[in-house]
């Protein structure tokens, strides 16, 4: 197993197990104090979070690097633990969860840099009474609600200043900071809200002109805050750049780095991209005078690429692109004033079909992009502003000849300026999988937690790229003793089923799993390019927008110690029909002692087919009945289904049935339900015709329902030699008058000694008032 494909784990057991461990549920990770470290040390820190000191097992590092010394429970929710961070430790952001004997936690991340760590010490919330600190630390602190933190330090004239702040970035909450700088004489000389390299965070570079102590002060824009609103920053002479440029290159190519916006003077710095293709390769700027806190995300590539060459702003004066775009081009340049535009050259051949997708927001640029595609002469073809919703562009084109085109790029308000660079690049069709795990709960990263001698299960949600057919999905780099369970995921479907289970000796620990895909015909056994990506959110904004999140690249399974229940679905052979209705049982099996109610849901519905989400099994009670109802366009076919059990074990503990299959059909029989009408009071034969369309054993029942108040008829028989069927209305004096659209037959089919109950058939019903007597009438009476 290599290591891009296993967990990194570093396992430190407690000295003490718990003879008989109460049973618990997942832990939840609210804290990490501090969160972050200098490169080089040693750091204990302290986890805070529901349940996290119930028989605490180990840290998952979901990046590698960090070690760690040692693991010791504090209380039922707190976890001090000791890191070694090497000299060689990757930089930035590292995810990490803490695992129990119960569960997993939820991801938080872990922040690696180069300056001496410190900590913000209160009072400093007055300007007068700033708390000292040196140029090369990063302080630790919190924001308040109306809290304004104050640093002073000393500087010589010429030196550097150089302030970053991770705030959002870390994590914890919707903490938008400001920094201002102030000289001696109390003049702000330098200040900054939001810096699109570092989403809403800040970072703020100055000369100092004169000697001297400096006084910088951190706030929220709003002044909000509260215990939780953390951050990190970083005051030192460090480089930080804008943006560079490039902002990508080829696979193995040694560039030179222009870093553009940097407060001292231009300057660059070469290095050698990775030999492989990355889609964020994260690249920290550093020289004599330090390291930037946080990177830059470059692009790298397997394809040709070119740069802009000024002056290109109309399509005449395109830059072009000599390479073949067979394999793929990228472009990338500068929209570097107001009102520019940039385009670009390249040859297609007929019917080729190319990929253009633009970065910009995604590498930190402030651009907002829009691209068009013209013809040789000037025609426009095709364009794009934004993309799922995003401010990138993206558009597919199929060349209508063999040819040159040109593709443009310019700011969609017509801004521009030395930071706003920009890569796009146009790729053939890739023949991929892209694959995600649902989530069960909004908002929460769906894991893998399978109690030994139990199972849990997942949707998983594909996007094919250029690939069609039955696709089988295969897991591996599983926990020991675990096992995965799927079905081919139809070629005319995009979410496919997955059960894990556990052994009962299996080994409590964890993996991270890799996915492979493969189509089911004949012969196609070539394995197909999976990516899987799943988004843990950090920080959401207005209307649940996504600010700040972390992307897993394989999914989380662990394995947890036994539940104190499990559940199973009754064994059924008779299919779901269109319009049907069918009830599934539910049985639980309770350890001793165990008596808590178990929410029960289906894992997924098929097309057509609706379920309870809310039903339970009673406390102390084994089972319930779950029913499932579909409507006419309810997919035919086997469904592999499993139900979900949810309770409440010191904490939600999730466990799963066993798959079984659920067979939808076509209704048996096909019926012409009439209009008719009748008086208060009187009688009519409802006539029903019938068309038989799948042959049934036996003798089936049917009962015509919707009926007003007032009207009653019979049950009829019906069999597979049925043509018509009549049922005898009888009409009350009181019966409820008017038009009744919402007549249907049921019909109750018994297969396997199993009800098979499906409607058909929509009709009328009107029940009219008796005339009133003539006058003529009266006079005679």
């Amino acid at each position: 197993m290599t290591i891009s494909k296993k967990l990194l784990i570093t396992a430190i057991f407690l000295g003490v197990f718990l003879t008989n461990p109460l049973q618990a549920a997942s832990p939840r990770l609210g804290k990490i104090s501090p969160q972050g470290a200098q490169r080089g040390t040693e750091k204990k820190i302290t986890l805070s979070g529901q349940r996290l000191g119930q028989n605490p097992q180990e840290i998952l590092w979901h990046d590698p690097g960090i070690e760690v010394r040692s693991l010791e429970r504090i209380d039922d929710n707190q976890v001090a633990a000791t890191l070694l961070v090497p000299e060689n430790c990757p930089l930035g952001i590292h995810g990490m969860r803490l695992r129990t004997a119960s569960g997993v936690s939820n991801l938080m991340t872990f922040h690696v840099g180069t300056l001496r760590e410190i900590e913000e010490v209160e009072p400093n919330s007055l300007a007068n009474n700033p708390q000292p600190i040196e140029l090369g630390v990063v302080v630790n602190g919190i924001v308040t609600n109306e809290d304004v933190d104050y640093f002073a330090f000393d500087a010589k004239e010429g030196t550097t200043i150089r302030v970053e702040v991770e705030a959002i970035r870390l994590g914890r909450a919707f903490l938008d900071p400001v920094i201002t700088l102030y000289d001696q004489d109390g003049t702000e000389v330098a200040r900054c809200d939001d810096l699109s390299l570092l989403r809403q965070d800040a970072s703020i570079g100055f000369v100092a002109q004169k000697e001297g102590r400096y006084l910088l002060e951190l706030r929220e824009v709003a002044y909000r805050g509260d215990n939780n609103s953390g951050y990190r920053l970083h005051v030192g002479s460090f480089p930080r750049p804008r943006a560079v440029y490039p902002p990508g290159g080829r696979v193995g190519e040694k560039i030179t780095f222009e870093w553009i916006g940097d407060v001292a003077r231009p300057a660059t710095e070469e290095i050698t991209l990775p030999p492989e293709p990355k889609t964020r390769f994260a690249y920290f700027p550093s020289c004599d005078q330090g390291t930037s806190p946080s990177p830059h995300f470059l692009r790298v590539v397997d394809m040709p690429v070119t740069r802009e060459t000024e002056p290109n702003p109309s399509v005449a004066k395109a830059t072009s692109a000599e390479d073949s775009t067979d394999a793929g081009i990228a472009f990338c340049g500068i929209i570097s004033q107001p009102g520019d535009r940039d385009n670009f050259r390249f040859t297609m051949k007929k019917d080729q079909v190319l990929h253009f997708r633009l970065h910009a927001r995604s590498i930190g640029s402030p651009l907002d992009p829009v691209i068009r595609l013209f013809n040789a002469d000037g025609k426009r073809l095709a364009g794009n502003d934004d993309d799922a919703g995003k401010p990138d562009s993206y558009l597919r084109f199929q060349a209508p000849a063999e040819g040159q085109f040109v593709v443009q790029v310019e700011d969609h308000l017509q801004r521009g300026g030395p930071s706003f660079t920009y890569w796009l690049e146009a790729r053939p069709d890739e023949s991929r999988v892209e694959m995600e795990l649902e989530e069960q709960r909004r908002y929460e990263a769906q894991l893998f937690e399978v109690p030994r001698g139990g199972r849990n299960g997942a949707m998983m949600k594909a996007t094919r790229r250029a690939i069609g057919g039955e696709l089988e999905i295969d897991w591996s780099d599983l926990p020991a003793g675990i096992s995965a369970e799927t079905f081919p995921l139809a070629k005319n479907y995009n979410r496919i089923p997955v059960l894990l289970s556990a052994g009962r000796d299996a080994p409590l620990g964890q993996s991270l799993a890799s996915l492979s895909a493969r189509r089911t015909e004949e012969g196609a056994n070539t394995p197909l390019a999976v990516r899987f990506t799943q988004r843990t959110w950090l920080i959401r904004g207005k209307n649940n927008q996504d600010v700040w999140s972390y992307k897993g690249l394989h999914p989380v399974v662990v394995v947890t110690e036994a539940a104190p229940f499990s559940i199973h679905l009754e064994e059924f052979k008779a299919p779901l029909v269109q319009r049907g209705t069918k009830h599934l049982k539910v049985i639980a099996t309770r350890n001793e002692g165990f008596d808590e109610a178990i929410l029960v849901q289906m894992l997924y519905n098929p097309p057509g087919v609706s379920s309870n989400r809310s039903l339970r099994i009673k406390k102390g009670e084994t089972e319930v009945t779950l029913p499932l109802t579909s409507n006419d366009k309810a997919s035919v076919g086997e469904w592999p289904i499993l139900v979900r059990g949810e309770a409440n074990v010191r904490g939600r503990l999730v466990t799963a049935t066993p798959f079984a299959i659920l067979r939808i059909v076509s209704p048996f029989v096909g019926m012409g339900v009439p209009k008719a009408k009748v008086e208060q009071g009187g009688s009519v034969d409802f006539m029903v015709s019938v068309e038989q369309k799948v042959p049934f054993e036996g003798e089936a029942k049917v009962e015509l329902l919707g009926l007003p108040s007032g009207v009653t008829t019979s049950v009829m028989p019906l069999t597979t030699e049925t043509k018509e069927l009549t049922f005898p209305l009888k009409v009350a004096t009181d019966a409820r008058p008017g038009q009744h659209r919402g007549l249907f037959c049921r019909v109750t089919v018994q297969e396997e000694g199993e009800p098979v109950v499906h409607s058909v058939g929509w009709g009328e019903l009107r029940v009219d008032q008796p005339l009133p007597p003539s006058p003529t009438t009266q006079v005679a009476r």
